[in-house]
């Protein structure tokens, strides 16, 4: 089955009233795909700002957390934590530590 760049997964119908059948309706329209088609971050990267923005808003991450998503992240975790703080994506907790030293994160919202 070929997928076209513009139509990059199943979206299956939802009722009116019921919970989004993709936990991408979550965002406001056109932000998976902004974050998806940021020149400047790595895949994992991308995954990681996905995961945070199909949370509920304004809640602390922790570290652990994303070294909980992927065995395959947690080698790369401080490089990824450096990318998003670096787009403006993520403010480390406390503020004004290294992102590869702090327990938290906040995903920055504008």
């Amino acid at each position: 089955m070929d997928q076209t760049q513009d139509d990059i997964r199943f979206r299956a119908p939802s009722l009116p009233g019921s919970p989004p059948a993709d936990p991408l309706d979550l965002l406001q329209p056109g932000l998976a795909r902004d974050v998806l088609r940021h020149q400047e971050l790595s895949l994992a990267a991308k995954a990681v700002a996905i995961y945070t923005l199909i949370q509920p808003r304004g809640r602390l991450f922790t570290r652990v957390e994303f070294e909980r998503l992927s065995l395959d992240l947690s080698p790369q975790l401080d490089s990824v934590l450096h990318e998003l703080t670096r787009a403006g994506l993520f403010a480390p907790v406390p503020a004004g530590e290294r992102p590869c030293c702090a327990p938290g994160f906040r995903l920055l919202e504008d």
